[in-house]
């Protein structure tokens, strides 16, 4: 307790928690080829030399569908990757990206594979 001006002891204020709101539930797929996740992930050799990889994956089974690395994955490459498992596998209802960056939103270098997979039609 704290005491004012006047002498008297006054309840101390705490400031209020900010409390995140929860994110949405993702829908469980039913069968395999339903849902894939597609993400990016980078790391160097024990020497300093960087390199990234670019993954995607079945949300039903967790099969990896295609791992792509190299030391420079640009959106040609990955929008190339992404055709060949369409035109191997089939197109998928739902295509979940995820970012490393940010939760809500692709890193922008990952604009150009952001709108191709937006007009793929797959929910996104």
């Amino acid at each position: 307790m704290e005491t004012g001006s006047s002498g008297l002891a006054r309840r101390r204020r705490f400031k209020k928690r900010y409390r995140p709101e929860l994110p949405d539930v993702l829908p469980q797929p039913i069968g395999a080829n339903q849902a894939w996740s597609a993400g990016f992930m980078s790391d160097a050799f024990y020497d300093g030399r960087a390199f990234r990889t670019f993954s995607v994956i079945d949300d039903y089974n967790g099969e990896a569908l295609r791992i792509e690395i190299d030391v420079l994955l640009i959106a040609e490459r990955v929008i190339g990757v992404l055709d060949q498992l369409i035109t191997i596998r089939g197109r998928p209802e739902r295509l979940r990206a995820v970012a490393a960056r940010s939760a809500n939103t692709l890193p922008a270098r990952n604009q150009r594979s952001a709108l191709y997979v937006q007009g793929s039609g797959a929910d996104y």
